[in-house]
């Protein structure tokens, strides 16, 4: 009878070692899910039924405070299993940075080569509106030296066949000239007497009806104020 009491103690510790390992989940489970209210009446009930029961042998007594023990054990250090096992690792946290880290410089790399990209497109269609301005700029002053030199050779030819009339009419008669002359416009007809000698243009004026005579001589004054003014100026 002995020898198995002095068993108990050593199934008390074995029994915890097994509890701690695969039934510990399932005592932590119990402690959780058991309600407060139904504790409590289990204790008051139990420390009834120890009032009523007889004093226990010494051995009894013995077994029975190890597996006390044991339980207090078991149920003290569920808690802290239980966060263990709830916590991440920190290897997995920290394993997670580096992820993270490289999903932030992929970014930043493609946001860097996008706004490269852009830039370069952006260069391209400067340079190439640059070069086609360029080009605009090159026949538009191909134009404008072929107009000027249009508008010289006419400024020559013009010159010289107001040179060649004014030879022609300067050797007519008077009668004839003013006859010419009459029929010309106003500012053309004051210009060709401005450029004869005084005498020619005064025989030929005598020629012609006073009014008209009278309305060229006061072209040629405009005529002459005008130059004057644009040679001061």
């Amino acid at each position: 009878m002995s020898a198995p009491m002095s068993l108990w103690p050593l199934i008390a510790v074995y029994a915890v070692g097994i509890a701690s390992g695969a039934l510990l989940a399932g005592a932590i489970a119990w402690v959780r899910i058991c309600d407060l209210k139904h504790e409590i009446a289990l204790l008051r009930a139990g420390i009834a039924g120890a009032m009523r029961a007889p004093a226990l042998s010494p051995s009894a007594a013995r077994v029975f405070g190890t597996l006390s023990c044991a339980v207090l054990a078991l149920i003290a250090l569920a808690p802290k299993t239980f966060a263990q096992q709830a916590a991440p690792a920190p290897a997995a946290v920290q394993a997670a940075d580096p992820r993270d880290d490289n999903a932030l410089a992929y970014c930043r790399n493609i946001a860097n080569v996008a706004a490269d990209a852009r830039f370069a497109r952006q260069a391209a269609a400067l340079a190439a509106m640059e070069k086609e301005l360029e080009q605009r700029i090159a026949q538009l002053e191909a134009k404008r030296a072929e107009y000027q030199d249009w508008l010289q050779r006419r400024e020559n030819f013009l010159k010289k066949a107001d040179e060649s009339l004014i030879a022609v009419i300067s050797q007519m008669r008077p009668d004839a000239a003013a006859a010419q002359i009459s029929v010309m416009a106003d500012e053309a007809a004051a210009a060709v007497l401005a450029k004869l000698n005084p005498r020619s243009a005064s025989a030929i004026l005598n020629e012609m009806e006073p009014a008209r005579a009278a309305s060229l001589t006061n072209t040629m004054v405009g005529i002459s104020r005008r130059a004057q003014a644009e040679g001061r100026s």
